[in-house]
């Protein structure tokens, strides 16, 4: 992997790019562990179309926190919100409440979190653990 690259596939450190993939990618589809473009998805991703842990965008899908027009995740703000659970356990820390475990408000929510989690997977963290990315048709690795 280079330290910089920049091209239509490109793979590096520094990836700048139509299809950029590397720990900072920039690009129309970026993956990596901050990942900013059209399509991002990443640990951080930032782009029209955001997925990830945190996600920042028109639309974002996060694990964590999403920020955007449309968000959906754990813990969102934007201007149509998508929360799946009523109270969350560190937010009841904070209140010194003794309510640990996180309440789901409605059925519907809850399995939106649990689609979207699997989107995520899919998306952006199988790439890294199989040697492979189903989002642009790429094959297994075979030995």
């Amino acid at each position: 992997m280079k330290l910089f690259d920049a091209g239509l596939e490109a793979h590096g450190v520094i990836a700048v790019g139509q299809f950029a993939t590397g720990i900072l990618a920039f690009g129309q589809i970026a993956t990596g562990v901050i990942a900013v473009g059209q399509l991002a998805r990443g640990v951080i991703a930032i782009g029209q179309v955001g997925v990830g842990v945190v996600a920042f965008g028109q639309v974002a899908l996060g694990l964590g926190y999403s920020a955007g027009m449309v968000s959906i995740g754990s813990v969102t703000g934007g201007l149509v919100s998508f929360p799946a659970v009523g109270r969350l356990p560190f937010v009841a820390l904070l209140q010194r409440r003794n309510e640990f475990a996180a309440v789901p408000r409605n059925l519907p929510r809850t399995l939106l979190l649990l689609v979207l989690a699997a989107v995520v997977v899919w998306v952006a963290l199988l790439p890294m653990v199989a040697g492979f990315d189903p989002a642009f048709g790429d094959a297994p690795i075979r030995r």
